[in-house]
């Protein structure tokens, strides 16, 4: 976090042409990030799935795919942000795991492998529809994730090291 992903993909908001709209898919921790931006949205969220107390309701995925399915019907967008992809396949697996009532595939198990297969299978139809709207309507789409970014040697933030020299130590900035 903290890149400039989401500041990226609300600044582009302001480039679209007149007439033209933006559409995002937000998870509720990036909603911030495009408080002073004109843009429909639906909220990436399960309000309902809370495994701790047994409930393991998953609407989250099947609204942004009904939202997308609504796009496809519109000519005033101009863009569209997925504001976070990995949330979004979180909501996916969700609506995978939903139908066993479970959180936890090691309990299906002969089937603890069928809910990995629907979600691969699932969130490529979310991606492939993002890229049929992005041609079919001339519209832009930015998908942003989150990641783990580790630091590459020769990067980053110096570091001082000791290392043995001879029959001593010296210490290298790296």
């Amino acid at each position: 976090g903290g890149s400039g992903k989401s500041s990226f993909a609300a600044s582009a908001v302001a480039t679209l042409p007149v007439g033209k709209r933006a559409f995002g898919f937000l998870t509720p921790c990036e909603l911030a990030s495009y408080a002073a931006v004109d843009m429909e949205y639906v909220p990436l969220v399960d309000p309902d799935w809370r495994p701790s107390i047994d409930k393991f309701g998953a609407s989250g995925y099947r609204a942004a795919a009904r939202a997308l399915d609504a796009l496809f019907k519109r000519d005033d967008i101009g863009l569209v942000v997925v504001d976070v992809a990995s949330t979004m396949s979180d909501l996916v697996f969700q609506d995978c795991l939903a139908l066993h009532q479970t959180d936890d595939p090691s309990t299906l198990g002969g089937n603890a492998r069928t809910p990995y297969g629907v979600h691969n299978g699932r969130f490529l139809e979310f991606i492939r529809l993002l890229d049929a709207l992005r041609f079919a309507k001339h519209c832009h789409v930015i998908v942003l994730w989150h990641t783990d970014v580790r630091e590459l040697e020769g990067l980053g933030v110096p570091r001082k090291e000791t290392e043995k020299s001879g029959s001593g130590t010296k210490t290298v900035v790296r």
